[in-house]
């Protein structure tokens, strides 16, 4: 979910208090679907300039080890290639979000 913070609806209210909401709702919607597989669930929730979810930092901890230990890279490498990854993914999200999609509506 991508959250604009500066909305006026937004005002009265920090990034933390903001994003904890969001994270809330999605958990609610997807956690008993992710139980039923046996599975966990992990909300991407983001802001229009950028700003993840605190929760989902524990989850890059956690996909780096996993990924360093399986490349048998350095940890350090790793989490370098998966931060620019995310990044460039919340970036291009970011974008189609405010700007809209390349294609020509039909």
């Amino acid at each position: 979910r991508i959250i604009n913070a500066d909305a006026i609806s937004y005002a009265s209210q920090d990034w933390a208090a903001v994003s904890r909401d969001a994270a809330r709702a999605k958990h609610r919607k997807y956690d008993q679907a992710a139980e039923d597989l046996r599975g966990s669930f992990t909300p991407l929730i983001c802001s229009c300039e950028g700003v993840l979810h605190e929760e989902f930092g524990a989850f890059e901890k956690r996909l780096t080890h996993t990924l360093a230990e399986k490349w048998d890279k350095p940890t350090s490498v790793v989490a370098g290639w998966i931060r620019a990854k995310i990044q460039f993914s919340v970036i291009r999200a970011v974008s189609l979000r405010l700007r809209g999609s390349r294609r020509e509506a039909r």
